[in-house]
């Protein structure tokens, strides 16, 4: 039945925003790092690059990547305007991602 597939071939997204830079309250990478299994650097690097089509102080974001059971977490930076990129970058492997984590 359709109740039970949404049940037993569910995934979740989890974005976080900001704490990706160098600041003394940056720590969102590690947190995340501490809890995922497998780790996506592939997609990370992605994100990173749509940053640096508009400024290169992308370089200064450490984006993290990775699943956690039925779960993609990505890490954002903290800029509106950074987010919108990362997020652009992402959307067209979301489809794919989540079919593979189910």
């Amino acid at each position: 039945s359709s109740s039970n597939y949404s049940t037993c071939c569910r995934c979740d997204l989890i974005l976080t925003c900001g704490g990706t830079g160098f600041g003394k309250r940056d720590f969102t990478p590690e947190a995340v790092r501490g809890v995922i299994f497998k780790e996506a650097p592939g997609i990370a690097q992605a994100m990173l690059n749509a940053g640096l089509e508009h400024t290169p102080l992308a370089n200064l974001s450490r984006p993290v990547v990775g699943v956690i059971n039925n779960t993609l977490i990505a890490t954002l930076p903290g800029s509106e305007k950074a987010v919108k990129e990362n997020v652009e970058a992402l959307q067209p492997l979301l489809p794919r991602i989540m079919e593979l984590i189910m």
